[in-house]
């Protein structure tokens, strides 16, 4: 997986730009294409080991100011804030307008998770053979005493008796089956199953502290409103079951808004509607950080079609591995 974040900008080329082996801040000076433009798009993406373009994240900025182009100051800034994490904030003239975090997917999680199945498989393997070793020497032991168990049998039977001796098939028989399976003998060998299997047990059913990628959950409301509809409830308790497996993960729910009315109020209802899926998700035992909780009001809008805003009023639940 690449290490660095490209940048695009209204759909032009990729602009290599931030690079997590090497900086841990960085900032780029951007501007309007087009005369009196009113909206601009930054897009970030990163790359995948077979050199194939990922969108990290898309952030629109508007309304500009008219202006001719290049008069207008657009402002990116990057700054690495943990393991493949970034912090990102955009400005215009010098006021910022989007703050972000996103986090770049990696191959480090699938190599641990190989290589924890590998030393299961060694384990394993270890276990059969020491199983096997034991169960052999048991049945060499059984196999010894019924040897020097047979002349004293033989002897019993040719003692003299109305009924004539018993056949040479039938001396070891019934001796060996009754006097070979006390539990002394065979306890050692089924001892170390036991042992065996409760490992494997043990080890086979412990469920990841963290899912092996990011899971996200988008949960949408009605307009102006942040109670949580019959439908987003039902949602909330499918997922209880994954919250609940990954008990380790870092939970992160960010509340969103369709671009309407005052700033400050679509603030408030973002919050409030991020809270109230948090204090849900507390009602039912998950332990959900306050300072993974915020409201972004409509800063990262879906989209911007009239008929679509339903899909701006929502709430997005990211299920990750903490640092």
């Amino acid at each position: 997986m690449d290490q660095k974040i490209y940048v695009q900008i209204e759909n032009k080329s990729l602009i290599p730009f931030f690079d997590l082996d090497k900086d841990s801040f960085r900032e780029l000076n951007l501007t309007t294409i087009q005369d009196y433009q009113r909206t601009a798009v930054v897009t970030l993406y990163t790359r995948d080991a077979a050199g194939l373009d990922l969108r990290l994240k898309q952030y629109t900025i508007k309304p500009i100011p008219k202006a001719k182009a290049g008069v207008p100051k657009i402002g990116l800034s990057t700054q690495k804030s943990g393991y493949r994490r970034v912090d990102v904030e955009l400005s215009l003239n010098g006021k910022q307008v989007i703050t972000d975090r996103i986090r770049l997917p990696g191959a480090g999680r699938r190599l641990l998770l190989f290589l924890l199945i590998l030393v299961f498989a060694l384990l394993l393997g270890l276990g059969g053979y020491f199983l096997f070793t034991r169960l052999q020497t048991s049945s060499n032991s059984l196999s010894t005493a019924e040897v020097s168990r047979t002349p004293a049998v033989r002897r019993e039977t040719t003692s003299p008796a109305p009924a004539p001796p018993p056949s040479r098939q039938t001396v070891p028989a019934a001796p060996a089956v009754e006097e070979q399976t006390p539990p002394r003998v065979s306890s050692p060998a089924a001892e170390d199953r036991e042992t065996v299997e409760t490992t494997v047990k043990e080890e086979t059913g412990q469920a990841p502290a963290v899912p092996p990628s990011p899971l996200e959950q988008v949960l949408y409301f009605t307009p102006d409103s942040a109670v949580l509809t019959a439908e987003t409830r039902a949602a909330l308790d499918r997922l209880l079951p994954e919250l609940r497996r990954y008990r380790e993960a870092e939970i992160t729910i960010t509340g969103h808004c369709a671009p309407h009315g005052t700033e400050k109020g679509r603030q408030e209802l973002s919050e409030l509607r991020a809270e109230g899926v948090a204090d849900y998700l507390r009602q039912n035992g998950i332990d959900v950080q306050p300072a993974h909780v915020r409201g972004i009001g409509a800063r990262e809008p879906v989209t911007m079609q009239t008929e679509e805003q339903y899909l701006n009023r929502r709430v997005e639940i990211v299920i990750a591995a903490g640092e």
